[in-house]
């Protein structure tokens, strides 16, 4: 895990300059009220569905003599991480859980999740980056938590930093159901009996380059195929491949 990370550090110092292949983030917005719908199930009123993929495996589409079958595959295996951010709507359509939510920014908080081993904290880190513009932070599921997202949430809270070198900013919550302060702001369900670092919300002051690298990576990557497969795939079905094979990794999952 330490070499992973080591790596991963080094591909996105050279991300930016370099022209190799790599990781990439396939970013779904859902923005309704600007006209922005997700094409498949997202609980939460407004954000992302990101999946991570391997665009090296992806490019394996524009190779010729492949079946049907071996198509599928290149879906499956390019796939290495789904997350959905967003808000959730109560938090949104005003009510008494604030949760540090803003006039204008209200909390985003992870709804589902899944990478194959050892993505995770990668993953998490760029969804992180990811909710800067929108949110003033994100926070666990307020309903359930797995094992392996408390992990990375531990991870946040006591080293102060993510999987890929972010700086992590973390604010408790407070028991909207017994406060101990008075301000009203940090007010949130919280989960009792857990780890206490799936009752904080976290920020990161750094900046959100490398996601916005890996996203570029993804989309380009996706035009690229889309224009040198020799199957006929438009656009709209290898979005729709990916992002199905992103819900089928969080089923198999959990």
């Amino acid at each position: 895990m330490k070499l992973l990370m080591e790596n991963w550090r080094k591909y996105l110092e050279e991300a930016a300059v370099a022209d190799e292949g790599g990781l990439g983030i396939f970013v779904e917005e859902h923005f309704p009220d600007i006209g922005h719908r997700s094409r498949g199930h997202f609980g939460l009123g407004e954000g992302l569905i990101m999946t991570l993929i391997d665009t090296d495996e992806l490019q394996m589409l524009t190779t010729d003599d492949l079946y049907a079958e071996d198509i599928l595959n290149i879906y499956k295996n390019a796939v290495k991480g789904y997350i959905e951010i967003g808000n959730q709507p109560e938090i949104k359509h005003g009510s008494n859980t604030p949760c540090y939510s803003e006039v204008e920014k209200q909390t985003w908080t992870v709804e589902r999740a899944a990478a194959r081993s050892g993505y995770g904290p990668l993953l998490y880190d760029m969804a992180l980056l990811a909710s800067k513009p929108h949110s003033p932070g994100l926070i666990a599921d307020r309903d359930e938590v797995s094992d392996s997202a408390s992990g990375i949430y531990g991870q946040w809270l006591r080293r102060g930093s993510g999987a890929t070198g972010i700086k992590i900013e973390a604010r408790k919550l407070d028991n909207i159901e017994d406060p101990q302060t008075p301000p009203k702001e940090d007010d949130c369900q919280v989960h009792q009996h857990r780890d206490p670092a799936v009752n904080f919300i976290f920020s990161t002051p750094s900046s959100d380059e490398p996601f916005r690298v890996l996203r570029k990576r993804a989309d380009d990557m996706i035009n690229g195929v889309v224009g040198d497969n020799p199957y006929g795939i438009k656009k709209q079905e290898l979005v729709i491949g990916i992002s199905k094979e992103g819900g089928a990794l969080f089923d198999a999952l959990y």
